[in-house]
């Protein structure tokens, strides 16, 4: 493309396709961005699981407790279930969202 291609008859301002293809990039970006970030959060949610469950198991399971213990544990279990599922939800709207509005351009 030339200059006159790129932007509109007086030299100065960008054209429709320019101003399509920056925002183009710019939504791809944020994509990429929350898909890696997507992946990290799993990574260090699942871990901190189960270095929790097992640092809890070995030092409180061990006393005579263990009954109010194992509830703690199961809530604990359960609340990370939710936050996994809320992140889960979240990222997949967020991707959708760059999805659609680049669909909209398009």
């Amino acid at each position: 493309m030339d200059q006159k291609d790129q932007t509109t008859g007086n030299g100065n301002q960008p054209s429709v396709y320019s101003v399509y293809l920056s925002d183009r990039a710019m939504l791809d970006a944020g994509r990429t961005a929350g898909s890696h970030a997507f992946d990290k959060t799993l990574t260090t949610l699942s871990a901190g699981a189960i270095g929790f469950t097992l640092t809890y198991v070995q030092i409180f399971l061990k006393q005579a407790v263990c009954v109010r213990g194992l509830g703690l544990l199961f809530a604990s279990w359960a609340c990370f279930l939710l936050s996994l599922v809320l992140i889960l939800t979240s990222f997949l709207t967020s991707q959708r969202a760059f999805t659609r509005q680049m669909d909209i351009n398009e």
